[in-house]
């Protein structure tokens, strides 16, 4: 209780402000709290303004009006690209936009193959933009991440699954069921 008594106490205050050497001292201790203060208030407006938000549509600006695009229509593109590859399989895609630049989330589950992740996304990735930049003249688009949110057991099952191809469990259990007939 005495600390509270003594910073109420005005003989407190009139110790810390009696020299000029005190007075400077603090004036300096509240030019720096201040300054602090107002970059995390500055820091605080700028991340609301220049937040990453999710999108809706993509907007590719041109000379005569800018052309927008939904995401159902760069989801089309994506998976038809995706499905090139084997050891891919596309369960949802988001697309985010950050001022006027934009970036695309693929969350997929992944089939170990001949070739790791790094490698197929380092091959995917040149093919979505050029892909995207083809149909739609998307330019603004920076990034593209692939999140593996699954690992299959194996890639031929789930792409014959996509194709509609019986898989060869599916083929032995028909051929154990078929009887021929006149048996």
């Amino acid at each position: 209780m005495s600390f509270w008594n003594d910073v109420t106490s005005s003989d407190f205050w009139y110790g810390l402000t009696y020299s000029d050497f005190n007075r400077g001292y603090l004036v300096g201790a509240a030019v720096v709290l201040g300054l602090l203060l107002l970059l995390l208030i500055l820091r605080l407006i700028l991340g609301l303004l220049f937040r990453t938000r999710r999108s809706g549509t993509l907007i590719v600006p041109s000379p005569d009006g800018d052309l927008v695009i939904s995401r159902d229509a760069v989801q089309s593109a994506v998976r038809r690209v995706v499905e090139s590859f084997d050891q891919f399989d596309v369960r949802r895609i988001q697309l985010y936009r950050k001022g006027k630049f934009y970036s695309l989330t693929l969350f997929c589950s992944y089939a170990a193959g001949n070739a790791g992740v790094p490698e197929l996304a380092g091959k995917l990735k040149p093919q979505l933009l050029e892909t995207l930049k083809t149909m739609f003249g998307i330019t603004n688009l920076r990034s593209i991440r692939i999140q593996i949110e699954k690992l299959s057991s194996t890639g031929d099952e789930e792409a014959r699954r996509r194709a509609g191809d019986a898989t060869p469990a599916e083929i032995e259990n028909a051929a154990a069921s078929y009887v021929a007939p006149g048996f």
